[in-house]
Order: C-alpha cells, then sequence, then structure tokens
C-alpha cells in the first residue's frame, strides 16, 4: 500500500494528520486529480480533529460551505502558506512532511538542502526517502557521489520492499558495485522481488537473467513470460526481445506475425534494433 491509500484509509477513520496531509494531495494533485472541494473537505475535517496547520488554512481560505465551490484552489499566497505550514511540519520531526519538503526542494533544484529533508525522513525508516537518498548517493545530488553509501540505503529501503530500490540492489549485484561482488544469483532475487511487484525495469531484467542462464537456471519460457510482463509496462528493448523470440521460436510458438508486432511497436519508439531488423526483414513502410 502506498503512502496516498495509507493516508486515505487512515483519513477516512478520522486521523487528523492523514486528513490534512490529503488536503495537500488534492491541493497539488499530487498522485490524485486536483480537486477545490476534496482538499477543502480533508482540511476541513482535519481542523476539527485538532490539526493546527489545517485550522490555520481554514481560517485563511474562509471554512463556510461556499469554499467547496471555488474554481481555483489557492492562489500564489495560499500556496506559499501551505508550503510554509508543510516545512513547519517537517521541521517538528513530521517523517511524512520532512520526506516532501525534500522532494520539493530537490525538483526546484536546491540538492542540498532537498538532501538534508530526505535523510531526516530516511532515519525515521520512511522507505521511499531511503531510496531516494540512495539515489542522490549514487548520482551526487545534494552530496557527493558514494557508491557504497547509495548501496547501502538502496539496502534498507529494499528490505522494507521499495520496489525501486529492490531493482537497484540487483543492478548492483549484477555488475559488482557499490562495494558488493558480482553475485548473479543475489541479483536475479532481487530482480524478483521488484518484479513481483510490477517494476519494468526488473521485469525486464529478470527475463535476461532466464535468457542468459544468469544465477538462475536457464529458461527461456520464463524469459519470455517476464519479457511480455515488462513489454506490457512499456519497455521497449523487451518489446525488441518479444520479436526476436517470436521470430525464432524461442520460449514461445514461431509466429512470424506476432514478431513483426513486437518489432514494429519498439521500432515505432525509436528501437534500433527493431527498426534494423525490419529493414533486413523488408517489412518498414515506404512510399512509392
Amino acid at each position: 500500500m502506498n503512502d496516498l491509500s495509507t493516508w486515505r484509509v487512515a483519513a477516512a477513520q478520522g486521523n487528523p494528520a492523514a486528513q490534512y496531509n490529503m488536503g495537500i494531495a488534492y491541493s497539488n494533485g499530487d498522485g490524485v486529480p486536483k480537486s477545490t472541494a476534496i482538499a477543502f473537505r480533508y482540511f476541513y475535517y482535519s481542523a476539527k480533529g485538532g490539526d493546527n496547520e489545517a485550522a490555520e488554512v481554514l481560517r485563511m481560505l474562509g471554512d463556510e460551505p461556499a469554499w467547496a465551490e471555488r474554481t481555483q484552489l489557492m492562489d500564489a499566497s495560499s500556496q506559499g502558506f501551505l508550503r510554509g505550514a508543510l516545512r513547519r511540519r517537517a521541521e517538528r520531526g513530521d517523517a511524512d512532511a520532512q520526506f516532501r519538503v525534500g522532494l520539493g526542494d530537490m525538483k526546484a533544484g536546491n540538492y542540498e538542502a532537498g538532501f538534508y529533508w530526505i535523510l531526516q525522513a530516511a532515519e525515521q525508516g520512511r522507505a521511499d526517502a531511503q531510496a531516494v537518498l540512495g539515489s542522490a548517493y549514487e548520482f551526487g545530488r545534494g552530496i557527493d557521489q558514494d557508491g557504497e553509501a547509495a548501496v547501502a540505503w538502496y539496502l534498507k529501503a529494499g528490505q522494507q520492499g521499495h520496489p525501486d530500490a529492490q531493482y537497484n540492489l540487483g543492478t548492483a549485484y549484477e555488475h559488482g558495485r557499490g562495494g558488493f561482488a558480482q553475485d548473479y544469483k543475489a541479483a536475479a532475487s532481487w530482480y524478483r522481488k521488484a518484479a513481483l511487484q510490477g517494476d519494468a525495469d526488473a521485469q525486464a531484467a529478470l527475463g535476461g537473467m532466464y535468457a542468459k542462464g544468469q544465477g538462475i537456471d536457464q529458461d527461456y519460457e520464463a524469459a519470455v513470460v517476464w519479457w511480455a510482463k515488462a513489454a506490457e509496462n512499456g519497455r521497449v528493448d523487451s518489446q525488441y526481445n518479444l520479436g526476436v523470440a517470436c521470430e525464432r521460436g524461442t520460449g514461445v510458438a514461431q509466429d512470424y506475425e506476432t514478431a513483426l508486432t513486437w518489432y514494429r511497436m519498439a521500432a515505432a519508439q525509436g528501437n534500433p534494433d527493431a527498426l534494423a531488423r525490419l529493414l533486413q526483414l523488408g517489412e518498414t513502410d515506404s512510399e512509392d
């Protein structure tokens, strides 16, 4: 269950902090469609439950029922007020607020400030913050690059079930990065954890591990299954791989037309191997 789902359930149970978070989400269109009426409703019930920031929002914007009918949620000054309220929560140690402030700072290009807040949330055990912190260390955003620190934070997040972190751990083991010795078996294990949660990158990687027999028994049928999942999730390289499998009958019944479908899908998204294969087969569209 993601944060939004958790907040929604808690908000429905009358938790003022969760109601406030849902109000912020609807005010910004953060993971949900932006909605004046719904945002204000959450702020209203949060304030009734004793949340001080929600009460301040209502005092500033007005707590009459008419606010639910406004066409514009908030002007620039009120948006600034909400950002300030969120930052005050972060300063009081609210991990959700710390994470959101940190993300906001990073999106604005203020990586050092963003790193600080993400670190605060990560140290409180937030898996998504730990995953973002790992990325910050990996790419040197707000902190000097440090592969070992990146992997350490990915491990914390991955152990809590965060799919992005699990995929990154898979790549660390597959390529022997971040202080890890190359270990294909461990790589396949982490890829599987993320793939089972629908991570397209991990699904593609796991398909590759099955095809090559790296860290796992070679199994072309399993490779095709995982590539199909990744392809349906938009992985262009997996679409090409499925084209090859269908053309050759590797791990799946040979089917030239289906192979062409996958090649064309990948080529339409710029995959050079798919385009080259279509040219070799004389299957590209041409103008007279």
